[in-house]
């Protein structure tokens, strides 16, 4: 039921905020069933990266990445990062539509929740010019991850926010690991556009304009 209501009230706000879309709850039944091809975006909201992956399967898993390399847009918020990145934590389980790493793969992924401060960049300013003045902006953070090019690599997205607040858990040795890593960001896979948010603006007030905006840049309309 909590899944339901929280699908629920991503839908309300694309479909209250943006009135030429319109947004629909759809399950791995439909995914399997071919419905994507009717849809210009998916959203992965908040949850369980492995959950996601474990209910969609390999067919599931598959659909969405033919969906997005012949064009579809992904936008991925907390557990739909986790999902969609690629490190070999997840083995079989992630998506690989990204050039984004976890950050030290799973360890100290249970970070809890917190009030995230977050430094916006140049490209991010190019899409969410709102912003236009402010170093520096807040989001709700529930144990999303900390994206990363792979170690000793060239970083090959667009890196539009990063972390400032150092939010770690328990373990002393975890501290100091999320300032500078990656917040947002956005790529291409084949055709398609991949948006990725460790943060949940949906769930942040004043910033839930952000996710019928981030909607129309995956769907490059």
């Amino acid at each position: 039921k909590y899944s339901i209501d929280y699908n629920l009230h991503i839908k309300h706000i694309i479909d209250a905020l943006d009135p030429y879309m319109n947004a629909e709850i759809i399950f791995t039944s439909d995914i399997i069933e071919g419905r994507l091809k009717e849809f210009d975006v998916i959203i992965f909201p908040g949850g369980s990266g492995d959950g996601q992956a474990k209910s969609l399967g390999e067919e599931g898993r598959n659909k969405v990445k033919t969906f997005i390399k012949t064009g579809g847009g992904y936008i991925g918020l907390c557990a739909g990062s986790y999902l969609a990145q690629n490190s070999n934590s997840y083995k079989e389980l992630a998506l690989r539509v990204t050039s984004a790493y976890l950050y030290n793969g799973t360890e100290n992924w249970n970070r809890g929740g917190a009030i995230a401060k977050v430094k916006i960049h140049e490209d991010g300013y190019f899409f969410f010019p709102e912003f236009i003045g402010d170093e520096h902006i807040y989001f709700f953070y529930y144990q999303g991850p900390l994206l990363a090019p792979k170690e000793g690599k060239k970083m090959l997205y667009f890196e539009l926010m990063s972390y400032v607040t150092d939010i770690y858990p328990k373990k002393k040795d975890a501290k100091g690991e999320s300032p500078g890593t990656t917040f947002l960001l956005i790529e291409a896979f084949g055709k398609g556009t991949v948006l990725l948010m460790a943060g949940h603006p949906e769930m942040t007030p004043g910033k839930y304009w952000m996710i019928p905006r981030m909607v129309r840049i995956a769907s490059n309309k």
